[in-house]
């Protein structure tokens, strides 16, 4: 239980930095991932309980990609005119999000879902994880804009949903990645953002 209390402190810590810088920079999220393991560790619990594992990966992969496809769709209706993707945007940022979007469902739905799990037990209590973890998701988001914490809220609860399925983060941070990017390279984040 300490460990699970521990994990949901760091969070709100996680929140106020990236509150206070506006965005939160590749340094931060390996600082916090590292503090997060660091904990995980200490408790003796395996990584693989937080979803760092591959168990049934295949299966969470197809499911997410489907999911992907479904999350995508609103996308193309918040794009700009024009063609579907705008290629002059396309740099390092875009294979290097993988790296974020892996450590963001690690720490979402890996960590965070999990803990709530364990904090809150009852007959519901994969549901209330499931939105709670999407609510945190938005919060972390809102700083952006009211629509783009909507739009994370949203993607929260279907990869929230995908987890508690597979108990893998790799279909779910591969979702997240291509998700991010179509929504960036077709202008639907500038929509997003109140461009």
């Amino acid at each position: 239980m300490l460990l699970f209390i521990s994990i949901l402190v760091t969070l709100p810590i996680y929140n106020i930095f990236y509150a206070l810088l506006g965005y939160s920079p590749l340094i931060i999220q390996i600082f916090f991932f590292v503090v997060v393991v660091a904990i995980i560790r200490r408790s003796g619990i395996s990584l693989q309980k937080f979803g760092l594992n591959t168990a049934n990966w295949k299966r969470s992969l197809y499911e997410s990609l489907f999911a992907s496809i479904l999350l995508m769709i609103p996308l193309l209706k918040m794009r700009m005119n024009g063609p579907l993707f705008n290629w002059s945007l396309l740099n390092w940022s875009v294979p290097a999000y993988i790296i974020i979007a892996m450590f963001q469902e690690f720490l979402m739905r890996g960590v965070s879902l999990t803990a709530v799990e364990h904090v809150f037990p009852g007959r519901h209590h994969v549901i209330m994880a499931i939105v709670i973890t999407a609510a945190l998701f938005a919060a972390v988001h809102i700083y952006f804009s009211p629509q783009f914490a909507v739009a994370a809220f949203v993607c929260g609860l279907v990869w929230g949903w995908l987890y508690t399925r597979h108990r893998t983060i790799i279909g779910i941070g591969i979702s997240h990645f291509l998700v991010g990017n179509f929504a960036y390279l077709t202008g639907a984040w500038d929509f997003l953002l109140g461009r």
